[in-house]
């Protein structure tokens, strides 16, 4: 049985939220994520290395921005 606590479970369902629609945003809203998009296509051809704080940081707020402002979170998740 996993002993993880309750409330690190219920932040895991959260960042899996968060990130299901920051994917969904990514892929298919062209007005959406455009700084993370362009920051994307400029290390395209490398490979990646691990993103400076100061850019990570840059990108978090957009991210969050985005979801604040969608209209839906949507839920991917199996529920039975």
């Amino acid at each position: 049985m996993n002993h993880k606590c309750y409330y690190e479970k219920v932040i895991d369902e959260i960042i899996m939220l968060l990130k299901n629609n920051l994917i969904l945003l990514y892929n298919y809203d062209d007005q959406a994520l455009l700084e993370l998009k362009k920051y994307c296509l400029d290390k395209v051809h490398k490979r990646y290395k691990p993103i400076y704080y100061s850019d990570l940081v840059f990108l978090t707020e957009e991210a969050l921005n985005e979801l604040i402002n969608c209209d839906y979170f949507y839920d991917f998740r199996d529920i039975e």
